[in-house]
């Protein structure tokens, strides 16, 4: 399973967020080390 992405991906992904409003850096970071979220869990 690949955890990285290509810049390109990236970009694409800024791009496409930019369009639906949002701007600047994400405010989160993804730590390999732990897997997703299962359905039902998370934050609440």
């Amino acid at each position: 399973k690949e955890t990285t992405l290509k810049d390109s991906d990236l970009e694409r992904f800024r791009k496409q967020a930019r369009c639906l409003g949002f701007s600047g850096e994400p405010d989160y970071r993804y730590n390999p080390e732990k897997s997703y979220c299962q359905e039902g869990e998370g934050i609440k």
